[in-house]
């Protein structure tokens, strides 16, 4: 089997800093039209202001963050992506969710949006075990996920010679997972910007 994170950290190098330049004024109108209440319950759940942004890419979450006031850490699979964090004036490392290299309790919360989709589905328990060790007591955790019913190596659009794993969820699927995991959900939303993508959005507290 081909090895997942080799194939993440090898799309997400090839694309650097310039990943996501084109999109991100339809993600910001995405968020203040789809994603505004759970950001808003995100931030008020918070018992502290430092944020571990998992699968940061090149840091266009962990800048708002700390336009905010809060105290954002970027931690991406891909060199590339943590040297365009890096650039921007952002803490930031090379790490994987699985492993993170972080103390136990170092974040009041963890904001994971659509980076866990990349890993198998029988990894998914690990990540959320690492995200919960590296939580505060009462931290939360955002998980975006995408709906669907596939787990294994998919082409990216638009190239079809590159591809990523893609583990794609239901709605009761995930909250099964989460239910077994050390995380209670608080709040959930589920939002179809457009005819292809449906998201699943999730705040959760540490138990």
């Amino acid at each position: 089997m081909r090895d997942y994170r080799e194939a993440s950290r090898f799309y997400y190098d090839l694309k650097g800093d310039s990943f996501g330049k084109d999109k991100t004024r339809d993600y910001w109108n995405f968020v203040r039209n789809y994603l505004a209440d759970c950001f808003n319950i995100f931030f008020n759940q918070l018992p502290g202001r430092n944020i571990l942004d998992l699968g940061s890419g090149p840091g266009r979450d962990a800048l708002f963050f700390r336009e905010n006031g809060f105290q954002p850490i970027c931690v991406d699979i891909a060199t590339n992506m943590a040297r365009a964090t890096h650039r921007q004036g952002l803490l930031s490392c090379v790490g994987d969710a699985e492993e993170l290299p972080f103390a136990d309790n170092s974040f009041a919360g963890v904001w994971a949006y659509t980076s866990l989709l990349h890993m198998p589905k029988n990894k998914f328990p690990d990540a959320l075990r690492e995200i919960e060790r590296v939580l505060d007591d009462s931290g939360v955790l955002f998980l975006g996920m995408k709906e669907g019913c596939f787990d294994g190596f998919a082409p990216v659009q638009n190239e079809c010679d590159i591809s990523r794993y893609i583990a794609l969820y239901t709605h009761e699927e995930l909250l099964v997972r989460l239910q077994k995991s050390k995380f209670d959900v608080v709040h959930s939303s589920s939002v179809r910007p457009d005819k292809t993508n449906v998201y699943l959005n999730y705040v959760c507290k540490k138990r």
